[in-house]
């Protein structure tokens, strides 16, 4: 066959196949520039890693605690009050638990409610002075010490029309040496500064400029924190972004007992900076450390780390970071192009098609389906990506990727809107809202309030572009007011006619079925109901063809009967006592998106089967495939030495254990 016959048929199928033909153009081109932007991202954030550590001292190696013992579960309350529940697991870092009761609306005990509890008890402590001089003095091979905290607070002056809020830096004045910090004009504080507490400070590159125009006319200056006038001695050359906690072009350094006594008392976390004599000895100096801390400090949590394992950990962060924008860029993609496909294939978009009722449920392709409406883990994936960047505290706005995720955002909540799928869109915000919990620790009820709040409309658009009629939709559900609306109608269907479907199943069902039943997403996923129909020939026994939905333990008691749903009760309960344990000892962020999607599931037990739903487990084999590669991300992030918990509480000379 010639060349121009083969162009021809190629041009005559093409011509034959426009809408297949524009939906793979449409799927290539997306999925090539998303592949693009995802890798240009990722090579951005290992540019930004190691521009962040081209400052950094090479034998530096920091020390921390938590001095509040963090790890509560806080309620934020109308009206601005807050309650802290103490007695709880940390953050999603595993850390210690037990923190003091607090705010404005008092504390509670709710340890091990949705398994936030916490199993040891650690001592909370703050790193002083005399720490500092003590591991300088009786710990070998260190050259230099030096202590520091970070807080906010109120700054105003120069030619600031109002006040605005600025890292505020507590430092000694060897602080500058060690850091590698470079001035501009002026000098950096001393120790004199320090000693008498004097109300000086010195100036980021960009803080200078935001607050007087330049660092000339900021030389000398008065800067206003928290109302009390600051002498500017100096500012720092532009330094860029860095690997440490503070941000030098962005912070205000002042010496560290004057913060004490006019910003942040006593209520601080400082961390500890060492310098070892010899870089190839800094492992064995950190050993040292950790020992000399043990001693003084038997019942507390130190994170100890060197800059090597800081990098370390900050390049496996970047590549997280990376795997979760490329996890909801492809998760995006299949779900558009699985949409799509129905769409073509079925002739109709649920969403356009008002006036036909049920054609929502008849936007449905065997196996297709599941990867369209994949992109409800979207948005949890989302929440996992923003905080982990949050938490490097440069605002999220300046990130690539943090817009590419509000667009994986808006189409993951798309698509359930275009299916009239009220339950996808519940799901997708519902698992974020979880995802958001289980990684702070905190819940708002205002925020929540406002969720759904906004939920509201969305809820009531879909009921009414289902083109079911009141009419109808009263008389399924046998209400007493004809006239109720159908927004308040089917929730309420949602939540009582379940058990009614369970009565039934329960009074009508003659042969159990021996975990048959239960195990369908087994017979579906793997495609033996269609080779094996019988695995999945069980009639659905309920009050009305309409009202399909049913209880949680409706597949239990099918099986087994009443020893099913006692079995079934039991094996839950256990897996959620793991998973709590799980998520309080979790070093992987995306597994969050796991323990969200069991809560959501938990939330709405009374609704339908969850866990004989092939979905539910089509969801959870997408969670996890993204879990087990950013577990081993997470496993390489985590290399920092950190100090194990000890059971006693008093503080012990160093000087006892360093002499013996």
């Amino acid at each position: 066959m010639r060349l121009s016959e083969i162009l021809r048929l190629v041009w005559l199928n093409l011509s034959q196949n426009k809408f297949k033909v524009i939906l793979t153009s449409i799927g290539i081109v997306v999925g090539s520039a998303t592949i693009m932007l995802v890798l240009a991202i990722g090579t951005g954030g290992k540019e930004e890693v190691a521009e962040q550590f081209k400052n950094l001292n090479a034998g530096a190696i920091d020390i921390s605690c938590d001095s509040s013992d963090s790890g509560g579960f806080s309620f934020e309350m109308p009206g601005g009050g807050s309650v802290t529940v103490t007695n709880m697991g940390g953050g999603p870092g595993g850390g210690s638990g037990g923190g003091t009761s607090g705010g404005s609306g008092g504390g509670m005990d709710f340890g091990g409610f949705f398994g936030f509890g916490q199993e040891e008890e650690s001592e909370a402590v703050t790193l002083t002075s005399e720490d500092c001089d003590d591991l300088a003095t009786f710990v070998s091979g260190i050259s230099a010490t030096t202590i520091s905290y970070s807080t906010t607070a109120s700054v105003e002056g120069g030619n600031m029309t109002s006040a605005s809020y600025y890292t505020i830096a507590g430092v000694e004045d060897n602080y500058a040496a060690i850091s590698n910090l470079e001035m501009a004009i002026g000098d950096f504080l001393t120790e004199e500064n320090n000693e008498s507490k004097e109300k000086v400070c010195v100036l980021g590159a960009t803080v200078a400029k935001e607050i007087f125009g330049s660092a000339y006319d900021a030389y000398d200056g008065i800067v206003y924190i928290d109302g009390r006038p600051y002498i500017v001695s100096g500012v720092l050359s532009e330094m860029g972004t860095v690997a440490s906690g503070i941000s030098p072009d962005t912070a205000i350094y002042i010496p560290y007992e004057t913060g004490i006594k006019y910003i942040t008392g006593t209520n601080i976390s400082p961390t500890i900076t060492v310098i070892a004599e010899d870089v190839n000895q800094v492992d064995t100096v950190m050993t040292d450390v950790e020992s000399a801390l043990k001693e003084s400090y038997p019942n507390t949590t130190f994170t100890i780390s060197d800059a090597g394992s800081k990098m370390e950990a900050a390049s496996a962060s970047n590549e997280t970071l990376t795997l979760l924008l490329i996890s909801m860029a492809v998760i995006t993609l299949v779900s558009i192009l699985a949409f799509a496909f129905e769409a073509w294939r079925l002739g109709f978009v649920p969403m356009f098609s008002y006036g036909v009722p049920h054609a929502y449920s008849y936007f449905h392709i065997k196996g297709i389906h599941y990867f369209t409406v994949s992109c409800v883990l979207v948005p949890s994936l989302s929440v996992v990506y923003c905080l982990m960047m949050a938490r490097r505290g440069r605002g999220l706005v300046r990130y690539k990727g943090f817009w590419l995720a509000v667009i994986c955002d808006i189409v993951a909540v798309m698509i359930p809107l275009l299916c009239v799928s009220r339950f996808q869109l519940i799901l997708a915000v519902g698992m974020a809202v979880f995802t958001y919990i289980s990684m702070t620790g905190s819940f708002s009820l205002v925020y929540v309030g406002v969720l759904f709040v906004a939920l509201i409309p969305a809820y009531v658009a879909l009921t009414v572009l289902r083109s079911h009629s009141v009419e109808y939709l009263n008389g399924i559900f046998e209400m007493k007011n004809s006239h109720m609306p159908i927004f308040i109608t089917q929730p309420y269907m949602y939540i009582a006619n379940n058990y009614d479907n369970f009565n039934c199943m329960a009074a009508e069902l003659k042969h159990f079925s021996f975990g048959l039943k239960g195990l369908f997403p087994l017979w579906a996923l793997t495609g033996l109901k269609f080779i094996f129909p019988s695995l999945a020939d069980f009639p659905l026994f309920v009050t009305k063809e309409e009202l399909t939905t049913v209880t949680l333990f409706y597949d239990a008691f099918y099986d087994f009967g009443v020893v099913g749903m006692v079995f079934f009760g039991g094996l839950l309960g256990g897996v959620c006592y793991l998973l709590g344990r799980f998520r309080r000892k979790l070093t992987c962020p995306a597994g969050h998106v796991i323990y969200a999607q069991i809560a959501m599931y938990m939330m709405l037990s009374f609704f339908t089967t969850w866990f004989s739903n092939p979905t539910t487990w089509f969801y959870l084999i997408v969670s996890g495939i993204v879990y087990v590669f950013d577990d081993a991300l997470s496993a390489k992030a985590g290399r920092q030495k950190t100090t194990a918990s000890m059971k006693t509480a008093s503080r012990q000379p160093i000087k006892r254990m360093l002499f013996l």
